[in-house]
């Protein structure tokens, strides 16, 4: 039990469930039916923790459950009994959250640790601090980077097979082409764009340890100033540059400081993680293909920085 309760502590900003008033007798049922599920998960995150001797005071669901990408996952704030809080990860299975424990014990600290787990949930420190400001960003830009390096020279049993780029090349040529079609984007700058991608395909990449979500909604600052990673639930085996162009694609950084931050990251890094732009461009296309569906304010970062490749490709 004392090896659950984690010394770091989390941000003081976090999200709660919403539960709104729908007309709808569909929209009626299916709020019920996620209340029912979110009350199971409740239920079942106290009796695991009660095995292990802690008790809870207060249980907040933060990233409540959710479909697609994130489909059966669910994040909960857990206030103990004794006054400490730990975060509380479910997974869609227990094949994945052995696979993200094992990988995650190999990492550096300053990602938030997985402390146990149990079958397909994970016990995590919950790290209290300010969520990264821009200006702050700027200032430490190239730790900031050679953290992300750092974790991609993380240690492995064995040495991860080089994979094909091909694939990613190809789908990203597409979604180029879709954007065009419909609106997003000028046909001009998907040609050119699409052009940089055939002129850059590294053809094949060596994968490390990343992240795949490395940007500031996902870092704060404790008290003493440290930094800390604290959602790392994508840690996987994957192409670093990938890696480094989701920062890119997900990161408002101006030129200069991704100038720095990009001299941090090499400090530590494995590696030269190859063609930056072929990955920028296909980071930055996924990212705004994947937004469409979603609010202004979340496609605004990966359009903006797709145009602003367009611009560099002049």
């Amino acid at each position: 039990a004392p090896a659950l309760l984690g010394r770091h502590r989390h941000r003081k900003s976090s999200l709660s469930f919403p539960v709104a008033y729908h007309r709808s007798r569909t929209a009626c049922t299916g709020v019920r039916l996620l209340m029912v599920m979110v009350e199971n998960v409740v239920a079942e995150v106290r009796s695991v923790l009660a095995r292990h001797g802690l008790h809870c005071r207060h249980i907040q669901l933060i990233s409540p459950l959710a479909s697609g990408r994130k489909s059966g996952r669910s994040t909960l704030r857990v206030e103990l009994a004794d006054g400490s809080t730990i975060k509380v990860r479910c997974l869609e299975s227990i094949e994945e959250a052995t696979r993200l424990a094992d990988l995650r014990s190999r990492v550096n600290s300053c990602f938030a640790p997985v402390t146990a787990r149990h079958e397909a949930m994970l016990l995590e420190s919950w790290v209290e601090g300010d969520e990264l400001s821009a200006a702050l960003a700027a200032a430490r830009a190239d730790e900031l980077g050679a953290i992300l390096g750092r974790l991609h020279a993380t240690d492995l049993p064995g040495r991860a097979a080089a994979t094909a780029t091909i694939e990613r090349c190809e789908r990203a040529m597409e979604q180029l082409g879709a954007l065009a079609a419909s609106g997003v984007i000028s046909s001009a700058l998907s040609e050119s764009l699409q052009r940089d991608l055939r002129r850059t395909d590294p053809r094949e990449t060596a994968q490390t340890v990343v992240h795949l979500d490395y940007c500031p909604e996902n870092l704060v600052v404790d008290s003493g100033g440290d930094l800390h990673v604290i959602d790392n639930e994508w840690i996987s085996i994957g192409a670093p540059g990938l890696d480094v162009g989701r920062t890119y694609s997900r990161w408002p950084m101006t030129d200069d400081v991704w100038k720095v931050f990009l001299r941090g990251y090499l400090t530590t890094a494995p590696f030269d993680p190859g063609p930056l732009r072929f990955w920028m461009i296909v980071a930055a296309v996924a990212g705004t293909t994947v937004r469409l569906q979603k609010s202004s304010a979340e496609l605004a970062v990966p359009l903006a920085r797709l145009l602003e490749l367009g611009v560099m490709s002049r």
